[in-house]
């Protein structure tokens, strides 16, 4: 199994259950994880990732990945809001991330399960 599909694997597993690997379940939290995640086991993916969101004309190439996914949400927020996030705003940054991982690690769920 690549390093991918391990990430892909995994993101099944953290999608819905943030509480149970973070301290909050906050979208700070839950994108630290997953950057610990990936530098723990190869690193690689979750910057490959920025460049795909990059890639489809989302934000600017030095953007973080977790900036380019609030960019892609298209709410305006950036990740220096987060203090300031509702609980609400943090679950639809949370949604939108795992939308975005399962589409580009080709494991999109076409019922929209996790949503």
């Amino acid at each position: 199994m690549n390093h991918a599909s391990a990430l892909g694997a995994f993101v099944e597993r953290l999608d819905g259950r943030a509480r149970l690997f973070t301290m909050s379940g906050s979208y700070g939290e839950v994108c630290a994880y997953l950057d610990g995640l990936d530098a723990a086991t190869g690193g690689g993916t979750m910057r490959a990732f920025g460049a795909w969101i990059n890639g489809r004309g989302v934000g600017l190439p030095e953007w973080v990945w977790w900036n380019l996914v609030l960019a892609d949400l298209g709410t305006g927020r950036r990740s220096r809001d987060l203090a300031s996030f509702t609980p609400e705003q943090h679950a639809e940054a949370i949604a939108h991330l795992f939308r975005l991982l399962r589409e580009y690690l080709g494991t999109a769920d076409p019922a929209g399960a996790g949503d």
